[in-house]
């Protein structure tokens, strides 16, 4: 009888583990795929990944400079597909969509204000049937604009 609470506290152990186990792998996705494309641009040292599912949307809001130019590089596995990516306004402009731009994972832009965009990733993934959830990341790069003077 002991025997058979042990192997119960035991799974139920392992399974309760599996989520952070998950978000770990995760982790460092961002940093091990999505960097390498910053090119000259200095990270921001910022880990924003998430386990999503095909078809799921996430969404973030981020804060960026005036006087920087920035670079956003947008990572998944395989099995997802291409992202979907909307950049809105604070308002909900789009700014940029990348299904506009032959499904580009990446975008550079120059702030000359202060503003907080809306980050919408969409994982198109496989069809539901073979499901899997996996990584996805967004890398910012960013550095000190050279575009100065009268604007």
């Amino acid at each position: 009888m002991k025997f058979n609470r042990i192997i119960a506290l035991l799974a139920l152990g392992f399974v309760m583990h599996l989520p952070f186990t998950s978000f770990s792998q995760c982790k460092f996705f961002g940093q091990k795929m999505c960097s390498r494309y910053l090119d000259t641009y200095k990270s921001n040292g910022q880990d924003n990944t998430a386990s999503m599912g095909p078809g799921e949307t996430a969404t973030i809001q981020m804060i960026f400079y005036k006087g920087h130019d920035y670079r956003l590089v947008f990572c998944s596995e395989e099995h997802l597909g291409e992202l979907g990516i909307k950049i809105k306004s604070s308002r909900g402009d789009v700014l940029f969509d990348n299904a506009d731009h032959d499904m580009s994972f990446h975008w550079d832009f120059t702030m000359k204000r202060t503003q907080r965009f809306i980050i919408e990733v969409i994982a198109a993934g496989m069809s539901e049937e073979e499901a899997m959830e996996g990584c996805v990341a967004i890398a910012v790069g960013v550095t000190p604009s050279i575009h100065k003077g009268f604007n």
